[in-house]
């Protein structure tokens, strides 16, 4: 508890020094306004703005530099306007660049693209105007879509989809982008007319980001307090707001097992029903949804003690996501809706039914989640309710209730409170604290976390503690694991000195303290020191990084980092070296390097990454994922211990609406060779006819005592489409 005490008040003397030299600037007094223009005839959404609207709506322009030089008008102009009629919220957009089309960046046409290797447009909504939550649209120069639901300005759902619209065109100006977004898709304050807005452009081969109104480097585009703001806007009033997505499947199977040849072929309907019962609150309904076409996850070979997070894909579960988020990024979720249809291995359960109520308002925010999932064994019921109370300043207090029932009667409930306070512009405190009870023996305990921070210009600095206890028992949700408490202080220097060498941007010193310590007596679990005196942040994008790890385990039972290897418990003090390079990350071949080597336990482990990422053309894109990890004389090898995961994918895309993806990767712990390939043509807004083969065989452990995988392959044919009602 010292300790902890020493870090709260270390973390916050630390902010207070840097916010007394901090660069960033508080939002805006004045906001920057822009009136929406309605219009009685709709623009063809071709990505050309050659229609008379465009020309005669108000513009707004006169973007401002976020990076590199915060506060200087971007270097190439960017012409933004924006119109309406009954039915969509229209945006034109003029890209300008001195070099026309012939360097502009765009690594592949996924949805969802990556926003470090595209030049992209992007627009930010808040329409319940609580200042706080917004949807964030953004296209690349091909037509690639991406889409994100944000909260506190920097909490982002990047896997929601929503239904909108965008082309694109490519000239001797730049670019052009059209986007039509419908009113149903966005959520908004019935009858007001103005909304919190903002306009981003990032021109990738000069990886300048800049905005409509201005807001500090170090924060993110969607912070909504310093927006700016559309008038003129009249939303229509909810109506009746129903879409109807059904689907029909065929799926084959055959899985071949040491008892022979197992084939199986079934047909599959099921449907999710969307209601916007009022323009900010949104009912979901689903009956018996398949979720074959989601993206599979990619294996890792975990060789740490904490369980590897794996974020939730599947589209149910993830509009207004943020209304449940009470969480810490992924170590510690009173609720995870991935742990609803997946076993702890990732393996599908069937979901009967499931409901969802969420609703946004300047003043709350509420939601309500029950699921019921089935299959021979794994019948089980959820349900979470979760209330948030917005205060001004971009503060909250809000309650969360998350309950599971399974089979023969046993159940689990989770409640506890959170809040969120926003010292100042840079400046903030998050934390949550859970009760969990369980029917039976045991499964009583407490979780909880507290995240203390101040990220500047000049810097981030901050602590993080976690409490965990034994008996905590979270069966919706996710921790890393239980019997700890955690303290981490960091500090990250955000350094550009006048005399660095132009092409870097800029130099970030810093260190990261992860200490373990037992809940009741205080004894040492873990923990590491990452002592970083350079990291080297190029003009380009691309970085060189130099690690030290300091390491210090206290093992209580065994531990086993892959099959066959024991790790007796005791005392372990080593010291390991990281070194990572990246090149620049939208050029058509890029490369990125990680290495660590030194102690390990009671051995030594050498782990070498390598990735390859090849884009000869937007329509082709190719990248290899090879990491290697050799163990030597840990556990008591006699010889050294070598494991292999390579990852394979290749991207062939007609256009953003009719791409072929194919993924192969060769796992040695799990023994496993797995390939997936989908073909998924979009051919209207989120429906999609899709084609997917997976294929899993065994491999060679070379070493390692898991046991081979059956072989097994399925071929799934699905159609999915959307009607309004």
């Amino acid at each position: 508890m010292r300790l902890l005490c020493l870090g709260v008040v270390s973390a916050i003397t630390l902010g207070a020094t840097a916010a007394s030299a901090q660069q960033a600037f508080p939002p805006p007094a004045q906001p920057p306004e822009l009136r929406a223009m309605r219009t009685d005839t709709a623009p063809a959404i071709d990505g050309r703005l050659d229609e008379p609207v465009w020309t005669r709506a108000p513009l707004a322009s006169a973007f401002v530099q976020a990076e590199p030089r915060q506060g200087d008008a971007a270097t190439e102009a960017t012409d933004v306007r924006v119109v309406f009629d009954e039915r969509y919220l229209y945006v034109g957009v003029v890209c300008h660049d001195s070099t026309g089309a012939d360097e502009l960046r765009v690594r592949d046409l996924r949805r969802d693209f990556d926003e470090t290797t595209d030049d992209f447009f992007g627009i930010a909504i808040d329409g319940v105007q609580d200042g706080r939550s917004a949807m964030v649209f953004r296209v690349n120069p091909r037509g690639a879509l991406r889409d994100q639901q944000t909260v506190d300005g920097g909490l982002a759902d990047v896997d929601f989809d929503a239904v909108w619209i965008a082309r694109t065109a490519r000239d001797a100006r730049g670019w052009t982008a059209e986007l039509a977004i419908p009113w149903d898709t966005l959520r908004y304050r019935e009858g007001h007319g103005t909304w919190n807005v903002n306009f981003q452009r990032m021109h990738r081969r000069k990886n300048e980001s800049s905005g409509w109104s201005p807001w500090p480097r170090v924060m993110q585009p969607f912070r909504m307090d310093y927006a700016g703001r559309l008038t003129g806007l009249e939303p229509p009033p909810p109506g009746r707001n129903l879409r109807l997505q059904p689907y029909v499947l065929g799926d084959a199977t055959r899985t071949e097992t040491a008892g022979g040849r197992l084939d199986r072929e079934q047909a599959d309907i099921g449907t999710d029903l969307k209601w916007a019962v009022t323009s900010n609150t949104v009912l979901d309904l689903t009956v018996n949804p398949d979720f074959g076409q989601t993206d599979v996850d990619r294996q890792v070979v975990n060789l740490t003690r904490f369980s590897v997070f794996f974020p939730e894909r599947r589209q149910f579960f993830l509009e207004n996501r943020g209304v449940f988020f009470t969480g810490n990024g992924g170590r510690f979720e009173p609720f995870f809706s991935r742990r609803i249809g997946l076993d702890d291995a990732g393996g599908p359960i069937p979901i009967n039914a499931g409901a969802r109520v969420t609703m946004r308002s300047a003043g709350h925010a509420f939601g309500a989640l029950a699921a019921s999932q089935g299959g021979t064994g794994t019948e089980s019921e959820f349900g979470v309710v979760r209330y948030v109370k917005n205060f001004s300043g971009q503060n909250r207090l809000g309650g969360i209730v998350a309950a599971r029932r399974d089979r023969g009667g046993a159940s689990n409930v989770v409640a506890g409170v959170d809040g969120f306070w926003r010292m100042s512009s840079t400046a903030f405190v998050r934390g949550t604290v859970t009760q969990s009870g369980t029917s039976g023996a045991g499964g009583e305990g407490v979780g909880g976390y507290i995240w203390i921070a101040n990220d500047t210009n000049r810097g981030y600095f901050g602590y993080i503690s976690e409490l965990v206890t034994r008996g905590y028992d979270a069966q919706s949700g996710f921790v890393v694991r239980n019997d700890y408490i955690r303290i981490s202080p960091a500090v990250i220097m955000d350094w550009r000195p006048s005399w660095r060498p132009r092409f870097v941007r800029r130099i970030q010193p810093g260190f990261t303290l992860e200490h373990f310590i037992d809940p009741k007596g205080g004894a040492v679990q873990e923990g590491f020191l990452s002592l970083r005196p350079f990291t080297l942040q190029f003009e380009n994008g691309g970085m060189l990084q130099y690690a030290a790890l300091p390491n210090w385990q206290r093992l209580r039972t065994p531990f086993r980092p892959v099959p066959g290897v024991r790790v007796a418990p005791g005392s372990y003090d080593y010291l390991r070296h990281a070194l990572t390079v990246q090149t620049d990350p939208s050029a058509r071949v890029a490369l990125r390097f990680e290495g660590q080597v030194g102690g390990y336990f009671d051995g030594t482990l050498e782990t070498w990454r390598g990735v390859l990422q090849a884009t000869p053309d937007p329509r082709v894109a190719v990248s290899a994922d090879y990491t290697v990890n050799r163990l030597n004389r840990v556990g008591g090898l006699g010889a050294a211990l070598t494991t292999h995961l390579l990852g394979l994918e290749t991207r062939l895309a007609a256009n953003p609406r009719l791409q072929l993806v194919s993924f192969v990767q060769w796992n040695t712990v799990a023994r496993q060779l797995t390939a997936n390939a989908r073909l998924a043509w979009e051919y209207q807004p989120l429906s999609f006819f899709t084609i997917v083969y997976n294929d899993r065989s065994p491999v060679d452990g070379r070493g390692v005592l898991t046991p081979a995988p059956f072989t097994s392959r399925q071929l799934l044919v699905k159609l999915t489409w959307i009607r309004q009602l």
